[in-house]
């Protein structure tokens, strides 16, 4: 299945590391637990079902564009990626800051930091 990604969206990198011990499968899983957990990020996130509105982006997945690829274009990198409403800018904190708690971008501190990966 090819994935689909288009239109506006908000995406975090992480790097495996020796100590990381989940698959990116489970991290993914767990990662979708803490984002629609949070009000503010699903505040302007689009719903496109449990299984599709957060996506794993991993580094060799010839299904995902060239352009896409190479935004993971090292071994053990990976992304979560969400679309947002364009409307996503007037709460920009609750995306791109990490000071902001419940932030998309604080999740994936906190995440990293649980779960032994580099952000």
């Amino acid at each position: 299945m090819r994935k689909r990604i288009s239109g506006e969206g908000q995406s975090v990198s992480f790097k495996r590391t020796k100590q990381t011990t989940k698959s990116n499968q489970q991290l993914l899983e767990d990662f979708k637990c803490l984002v629609f957990a949070s009000k503010k990020v699903m505040s302007h996130m689009k719903w496109r079902g449990r299984d599709h509105s957060v996506q794993l982006i991993e580094h060799g997945d010839t299904s995902l564009p060239s352009w896409l690829q190479e935004s993971v274009a090292n071994e053990g990198d990976f992304r979560f990626y969400i679309s947002v409403y364009e409307s996503w800018y007037k709460d920009a904190n609750n995306y791109e800051c990490d000071k902001t708690e419940g932030s998309f971008v604080s999740i994936a501190k906190n995440f990293a930091l649980n779960n032994n990966l580099i952000y």
